[in-house]
């Protein structure tokens, strides 16, 4: 709710005050797409998992059922995180565009030079977050095999 409400209230002032939007804009719109993406994800995942904590506390008998709930579980837990990931980089993706903006005022050439340096760093580190993701596992569908 906070993150709908200050985005609508960043929309309505840069309107406003400047009657466009900028592309900073456009990519944060695009993290408040995934941020939703991601909730609906972890209310779809939620059943999965409290019924796999059952088991695992003890409150449930083993049911072979249970193997395709930690399937499903994993699944949505994979995309989830893959998700959560790009959040947080289209949030800093979207602060160094604005950042872009205030800086192409400033004559220093360093700082412009410094910005590109930060931009390459975020989109290596993003792809560092999704292979390791991949890579956490000898083979994919390890993923969701239970005990593996």
């Amino acid at each position: 709710m906070v993150t709908t409400i200050t985005t609508v209230t960043r929309i309505y002032v840069r309107i406003k005050k400047q009657r466009r939007l900028h592309e900073d804009d456009f990519v944060l719109f695009t993290a408040v797409a995934l941020y939703f993406a991601l909730a609906i994800l972890y209310i779809i995942d939620l059943p999965y998992l409290y019924r796999f904590l059952d088991y695992a506390s003890g409150k449930a008998p083993f049911q072979p059922s249970l193997v395709e709930t930690y399937d499903h579980m994993m699944r949505i837990s994979f995309a989830v995180t893959a998700l959560f990931w790009a959040v947080l980089w289209t949030v800093k993706l979207s602060l160094l565009l604005f950042f872009r903006r205030v800086l192409h005022a400033m004559p220093l050439e360093a700082v412009k030079k410094m910005w590109w340096f930060v931009l390459a760093l975020t989109i290596v580190t993003f792809i560092g977050c999704l292979v390791s993701e991949f890579c956490s596992c000898n083979e994919l569908k390890d993923f969701t095999t239970l005990g593996k």
